[in-house]
């Protein structure tokens, strides 16, 4: 996954939470996938 993969999942989730607070598990765990991924390559 590349950068401009884990921008768009950033800006999905930004999405999701403004189309409605029922969207807060789904957006936090796409934070979390990116979170991951940038873990293990070696990103902060």
């Amino acid at each position: 996954m590349d950068i401009e993969d884990m921008d768009f999942l950033q800006a999905m989730a930004d999405e999701l939470r403004a189309i409605d607070s029922l969207y807060e598990a789904e957006a936090t765990e796409i934070e979390n996938i990116i979170f991951r991924v940038k873990l293990e390559q070696g990103e902060n």
